[in-house]
């Protein structure tokens, strides 16, 4: 797929989520995520915001912060 189209397809609006954590309570947020590809020395190399009911899991998102 190609990055752009990967991009299209994740949520940049501000979203809100919630669920409940390993203690039983509930846990909410809302607004944005900054995700970051950075060196081994931390450098930065790409960025990519999406709306923060996006899971750092996703292969999109590995996907296009390597390129």
């Amino acid at each position: 797929m190609k990055s752009g189209k990967a991009f299209r397809e994740l949520n940049s609006n501000c979203a809100w989520g919630c669920k409940k954590n390993s203690q039983g309570k509930v846990q909410a947020w809302k607004g944005y995520k900054l995700h970051l590809n950075v060196t081994d020395i931390g450098i930065p190399t790409a960025a990519l915001v999406t709306g923060a009911n996006v899971h750092d899991s996703q292969k999109r998102i590995s996907h296009i912060c390597i390129r």
